[in-house]
């Protein structure tokens, strides 16, 4: 039984809440890209000179000069941001923290008073 747990240990999957997200963000911006419906809030800009693109949260502004140099440079960083140990430590301090450690605990909100009555 042991051996088929280590077995199985060698080929777990474990997840990654930051990274998760930011991969949903980068595919739908992606599809936007490819599609022609991008937006004021998309990443993938035009500008006179091509496209000019930011990563969501994280820090940096990059200019590529066509929409196929733009949909290359999407695809690289979803396959660097699973695999690249750097690449993943910066998603995950602008997304949070990864799977596995305990947000903060947010405070509850003051209940509302009730008006005074004349």
């Amino acid at each position: 039984m042991a051996v088929l747990l280590d077995f199985l240990k060698g080929y777990e999957i474990k997840g990654n809440a930051a990274v998760d997200t930011f991969m949903t963000a980068l595919e739908r911006q992606r599809d936007a890209l490819a599609d022609d419906k991008l937006t004021r809030r998309s990443w993938a800009k035009p500008d006179g000179k091509g496209y000019r693109i930011t990563l969501g949260k994280l820090d940096g502004e990059y200019s590529l000069p066509s929409k196929q140099e733009a949909t290359e440079f999407f695809h690289f960083i979803a396959s660097e941001a699973r695999s690249d140990e750097d690449f993943k430590a910066l998603v995950e301090a602008a997304y949070g923290t990864p799977l596995g450690e305990e947000p903060a605990v947010k405070k509850p909100r003051k209940a509302r008073t009730p008006k005074a009555k004349s």
